[in-house]
């Protein structure tokens, strides 16, 4: 049994991230690695796009992260969702953190996973049986890396959608509608990344940290503003956790 100190002290930091595209998930994700508390990282690069990357963070800082593509090796449906499988369970003990960039395009290899394991080439139509398995294998995998003791961070792309009851349309998570209530539940950081356009120091990316009417969002450390700058999070989140717990 272990007191509340304690579990603060020791617990990862868990992230979803999500927004449009090109808003800048993935440069938040890769700052971190900048940070001693966070390094070395591993990525699992579904979109392929790890080296986007070099926009962002100095080339003293590219040895700090380590990463493969994953997408299906040619006539092999689904081995790209096996490979994950198995580094998971081998995890290099020299990594600080893991980050899955991102859950949209690791949806779409989990069901390439599901149609081989049913016989079916991946070009066909998933049915509901299917998407059901999904859910649960995702799920699954989701439970097995917030059980290790690394930080983990995840992007996700966002979706439009309306409240029945007013009418209202707000920005939600593009995934399975049984999994858009599930999955940020695993994350005690869920944010929204963002881009506020200046006149004279040109585009600013932010990171919304709590709910307004039209984002979801949620953090659990006081000292982060609600919007914050992309550069300035990762240092107000490693300073917070530094902070001695007064003994009795």
């Amino acid at each position: 049994m272990s007191n509340l100190a304690s579990i603060i002290q020791k617990d990862p930091v868990r992230a979803m991230l999500y927004s449009a595209s090109g808003q800048g998930k993935t440069s938040v994700v890769g700052l971190a690695a900048t940070y001693e508390a966070f390094s070395p990282m591993y990525i699992f690069d579904w979109d392929l796009r790890i080296a986007s990357l070099r926009a962002t963070i100095p080339p003293a800082h590219w040895n700090k992260i380590e990463s493969d593509p994953y997408r299906d090796a040619s006539g092999i449906a689904g081995s790209a969702f096996t490979k994950m499988q198995a580094f998971i369970e081998r995890i290099d003990p020299k990594f600080k953190s893991w980050a899955v960039d991102s859950f949209t395009l690791l949806m779409e290899g989990t069901m390439a996973h599901v149609l081989a394991l049913d016989g079916k080439p991946a070009n066909s139509v998933p049915n509901l049986k299917h998407y059901m398995e999904r859910q649960t294998i995702i799920k699954r995998l989701i439970t097995s890396m917030c059980a290790k003791p690394l930080h983990f961070f995840m992007t996700c792309h966002e979706d439009t959608a309306k409240d029945e009851v007013t009418g209202r349309l707000f920005k939600s998570f593009d995934m399975d509608p049984k999994l858009q209530n599930r999955i940020p539940n695993y994350f005690n950081e869920v944010w929204h990344v963002e881009i506020q356009q200046t006149t004279a120091t040109g585009n600013q990316y932010m990171i919304r940290t709590r709910s307004d009417m039209t984002y979801s969002a949620r953090t659990s450390f006081k000292t982060l503003a609600d919007l914050e700058h992309q550069d300035k999070i990762w240092p107000k989140i490693i300073a917070e956790r530094n902070i001695t717990t007064p003994k009795k």
